[in-house]
């Protein structure tokens, strides 16, 4: 019986991948003709319609019937309101995922995960985001001065020494009236130790 149908699976050219589920189907449908539909449903936790469709299917069509069929893809749970909003923030406002989901958040309270609006963005077939370079900081910024030649060997003078300049505590409040009182506090910038 098994070779038999090892023989007719090949012969129908099915699948790799579904090759043992239309072995299983061909076991639930010779014990379903032997006994009888709702004892094929009880004996493996089907319901009699479903071996009845296969059966039908086997019938008209033969092996090929029996091959699973699934949907390319499942239907959108997404209601078509959030779809429209994520196509405005793609195409007004030109957001990829990662904004957009912001945006979603923080704007209609929408909670939706990235993968999500990639793959509405996808099946919209809506134009790639135009990459932007990213800013860096300012303090990452490094020039290096370049070396001049100085006329006549004259060198500039190196900065002030740490020991020259006046305390942080003597600066910390200076008067600012004749009296001598003192109004206004003066925040002195830190400067770094080398």
């Amino acid at each position: 019986m098994r070779t038999e149908w090892s023989q007719l699976i090949r012969e129908a050219k099915v699948l790799k991948r579904y090759r043992g589920r239309v072995r299983e189907r061909l076991a639930i449908l010779e014990y379903a003709r032997t006994h009888s539909l709702c004892a094929a449903g009880l004996r493996f936790g089907l319901d009699r319609k479903t071996v009845r469709e296969w059966r039908d299917r086997w019938r008209k069509l033969g092996v090929s019937g029996l091959i699973p069929r699934y949907p390319k893809t499942r239907p959108r749970k997404l209601p078509d309101r959030i779809i429209e909003l994520i196509r405005e923030a793609r195409l007004g406002l030109g957001y990829g995922s990662t904004r957009t989901q912001l945006w979603l958040w923080r704007v209609h309270r929408q909670r939706i995960a990235q993968s999500t609006i990639q793959s509405v963005v996808r099946t919209l077939k809506l134009p790639p985001v135009r990459p932007v370079r990213k800013r860096r900081p300012k303090q990452l910024k490094l020039r290096i001065a370049k070396q001049t030649h100085h006329p006549r060997g004259a060198v500039p003078a190196p900065p002030p020494s740490r020991s020259s300049l006046p305390s942080p505590a003597s600066l910390s409040f200076m008067p600012d009236r004749s009296d001598g009182r003192v109004t206004t506090p003066v925040r002195i910038p830190c400067i770094p130790r080398r």
